[in-house]
């Protein structure tokens, strides 16, 4: 079944993650808009995170917040990164495909890790997350 998708350069997939109330000195998994945790990688595929984007609706008065691409909840070692701190309320990052890829089977998400100067447990985090599948 790994040749069923015949994008050339791998399809594109994008994810939008939230949550509100993030605590301090945590790494805190975001959900998808109704509450799931994230893709699940098809068999014979393998995901790779491309882009991440994240954002708070107030600003951060002290510490910084990195959001991180996951697998299986578990935050990847070279996956894209985006930092907020109380300068910057929107970031992004990127890495190069093949990086560090998801195989099938794990569930792609999104993490914020938090300091503990951490200061803004009532604002609400969103992140956008770009990969493609491509055959494993």
């Amino acid at each position: 079944m790994s040749n069923e998708l015949t994008f050339q350069d791998g399809m594109p997939i994008t994810l939008v993650f939230s949550k509100a109330n993030v605590e301090p000195n945590t790494t805190t998994a975001l959900t998808l808009p109704q509450g799931g945790v994230g893709l699940k990688v098809p068999t014979g595929y393998a995901f790779h995170a491309l882009l991440i984007s994240g954002e708070s609706n107030a600003d951060i008065s002290a510490g910084t917040g990195i959001f991180k691409a996951t697998a299986n909840t578990t935050v990847l070692t070279n996956g894209p990164s985006a930092t907020l701190s109380d300068l910057v309320q929107v970031a992004s990052g990127v890495m190069r495909p093949h990086a560090e890829p998801i195989t099938a089977g794990k569930i792609v998400g999104v993490s914020v890790v938090t300091d503990a100067n951490w200061s803004a447990n009532t604002v609400d985090l969103d992140a956008v997350l770009v990969g493609v599948l491509l055959p494993a």
